[in-house]
C-alpha cells in the first residue's frame, strides 16, 4: 500500500480523536429506523436500522426529525446496513458524510437533491450495483473515491466524470489529456495513480487543484496551468515526472510557491509570489531564515509546519492570511511581527511554538482560529494547554474574545514593549537549555502511552492524515 502509517502512529491518532468521536446516549434520539442528533437547530442522521423486507426496495429518508430539518447524513450512517435498491433523499439535505453508504451492494439508483453541497470521502464506495447516479449542480465538494467500484463509474464511457464545475474523476485512456472548459475544481485524487497520463492542459476556468489530484502520475511530465489558479494542494503534484524534473529550489506554479526542494539555511522567496502554498516548507528542519517579499498575501496550510530551526520571520505588509498549522511546532520561533494588513490567523497557526512568549496582533485581524497561539502540548496530561507566561497585545475585538475564552493574558497594543526591527540575519543559537524556559513545561517525564499520544498530537491536521473532506 502506497500510503501507510505505522500501527503505533495510527493508534496514536485514534486515541487522540476518540474523545471527540464519542456521542453520549442521551444526545441520540430514535425515530423508527433512524437514530439522529439535533445540532444547531438541524437534524443529523447518525445510523439506520434495517427492519425487514419492507426496506428491501426503497428507503425514504425523512425531511424532518425531532421537529428539525434533516441536513446531514453522518459518516458511516448506512454503511453495510442498507439492502434497498433505491434511497429517496429529502430536499433539506446539505451533506452526505464519509463512507455513508459504503458497501451497500443492492443499491441501484440514487437521485441526490438540489441543494446538496457535500459528498464525503468514499460515500458510495463499493456499491457494486449502483448504475444510475444523478448529482445536482449545487454540489461544491466531492470527497475522494466517492463512487469508487460502482457500476456507474466502472461502466462509464465518459473520459471525465464531472458534476457542475467539479472534475470528480478522470477515467480515460491516458496520453495527452485536455481538461474541458468550465471546470473550476479538479477534485482530490481525480487523476491519482494514472500512470498512462503524459501531459495535462488546463483551461482558464480552473481555479482549484485538490489534494493528491495528480499524485503518482509517474509519466506526467508536462502540465499547462492557467494564470487564474487560486489554490493548489500541497500533495497535488508530488511523485510526478513534472515535479521530479525541478532542481533543488522553489518550485513555482504561476504566483504560487508550490514546494521548496532545497537544503534549508537562509531562503529568499522569489519576487512575484502571491501565495506560499500548503506544506511548502513542511518539516524543513534545516531552514533557519526566510525572507518573504512584498506581494505575498497568504501563507498556506502547514506551510512552515515543524520547521524547528526557524527563529524569526519577517512578514510583508501585503499579507492577509496565515493558514491553519502554518508555524505549528516551530519550537525555535521566538518572534513573528504580524503586519497591519493581516485579517485571518487560522487554527493552531502558532500552536506549540514553545519559544514564543508574546505576540502583537494588529487590530485588522477579524478572525482567529482555535488554539491559534499561546498553546503548548502537555505530555503529562496528554492535552493541549495555554501557556501561563504568554501575553497577547492587541486592540482587535476578535483577539480580545479569543484571549478571554482561552484565559490568555491580554494588554492593549499600545502597551506592547518596543522591539528592534527584525532583520533577516538569523541569531546564533542560545546557550540556554530550552527546557528551562518558563511558561512551556514541555520537558517533563512521560510514559510510553503519553509518547504515543504526543506523536498523535503532532500528526493531527497535517497532510499525513489524508482523509480531508471535499478536497
Amino acid at each position: 500500500m502506497k500510503h501507510s502509517i505505522s500501527l503505533l502512529l495510527s493508534l496514536a491518532v485514534i486515541l487522540m480523536l476518540l474523545p471527540k468521536m464519542a456521542v453520549s446516549a442521551d444526545e441520540v434520539s430514535e425515530d423508527g429506523r433512524f437514530s439522529y442528533l439535533i445540532e444547531d437547530g438541524a437534524a443529523t442522521i447518525t445510523s439506520y436500522h434495517y427492519i425487514g423486507e419492507a426496506d428491501n426496495e426503497t428507503v425514504t429518508i425523512p425531511d424532518t426529525l425531532g421537529g428539525c430539518a434533516v441536513t446531514k447524513l453522518a459518516d458511516n450512517a448506512f454503511m453495510m446496513n442498507c439492502v434497498a435498491e433505491e434511497v429517496i433523499f429529502p430536499d433539506t439535505l446539505k451533506e452526505i458524510g464519509e463512507e455513508c453508504f459504503a458497501d451497500c451492494p443492492y443499491l441501484k439508483r440514487i437521485v441526490l437533491p438540489e441543494g446538496l453541497e457535500t459528498i464525503g470521502f468514499k460515500a458510495f464506495d463499493n456499491c457494486y450495483a449502483l448504475a444510475e447516479v444523478t448529482v445536482p449542480d449545487s454540489v461544491t465538494a466531492v470527497g475522494a473515491f466517492a463512487f469508487e467500484s460502482t457500476r456507474w463509474q466502472v461502466e462509464s464511457e465518459e473520459e471525465f466524470l464531472i458534476f457542475g464545475d467539479l472534475l470528480y474523476r478522470y477515467i480515460g485512456d491516458g496520453g495527452a489529456v485536455e481538461i474541458p472548459d468550465g471546470v473550476r475544481t479538479i477534485c482530490g485524487y481525480s487523476f491519482f495513480d494514472c500512470n498512462t497520463v503524459t501531459s495535462v492542459k488546463m483551461p482558464d476556468s480552473v481555479a482549484v487543484i485538490g489534494e493528491c489530484a495528480f499524485e503518482y502520475c509517474e509519466k506526467l511530465s508536462e502540465i499547462g496551468f492557467p494564470d487564474t489558479l487560486e489554490s493548489l494542494s500541497g500533495d497535488a503534484l508530488v511523485l510526478t515526472a513534472w515535479f521530479e524534473q525541478y532542481p533543488d529550489a522553489c518550485v513555482m506554479v504561476g504566483d504560487i510557491l508550490y514546494k521548496y526542494k532545497g537544503d534549508g539555511g537562509a531562503v529568499t522567496i522569489p519576487a512575484g509570489t502571491r501565495v506560499i502554498g500548503a506544506s511548502a516548507f513542511e518539516r524543513c528542519t534545516p531552514l533557519t531564515e526566510i525572507t518573504i517579499p512584498a506581494g505575498v498575501e497568504e501563507l498556506g496550510f502547514a506551510a512552515f509546519y515543524q520547521c524547528t530551526a526557524l527563529r524569526t520571520i519577517v512578514l510583508p505588509d501585503s499579507l492577509k492570511k496565515i493558514g491553519e498549522l502554518c508555524f505549528y511546532n516551530c519550537t525555535a520561533l521566538e518572534r513573528a511581527d504580524l503586519p497591519p494588513s493581516l485579517t485571518t490567523v487560522e487554527a493552531r497557526a502558532f500552536s506549540t511554538c514553545t519559544a514564543l512568549r508574546q505576540m502583537t496582533i494588529p487590530q485588522s485581524v477579524t478572525e482567529i482560529g482555535e488554539m491559534a497561539v499561546g498553546y503548548y502540548y502537555d505530555y503529562t496530561a496528554n492535552a493541549y494547554k495555554h501557556a501561563e507566561q504568554f501575553t497577547l497585545y492587541s486592540d482587535s475585538a476578535a483577539v480580545q474574545t479569543y484571549a478571554a475564552e482561552n484565559d490568555i493574558a491580554l494588554l492593549a497594543e499600545s502597551e506592547a514593549p518596543e522591539l528592534p526591527p527584525l532583520e533577516t540575519t538569523t541569531q546564533p543559537p542560545s546557550d540556554t537549555d530550552p527546557s528551562e524556559k518558563q511558561g512551556f513545561p514541555w520537558a517533563v517525564p512521560f510514559s510510553i502511552g503519553s509518547l504515543v499520544l504526543a506523536v498523535g498530537a503532532l500528526l493531527i491536521g497535517a497532510r499525513s492524515i489524508r482523509r480531508k473532506k471535499g478536497k
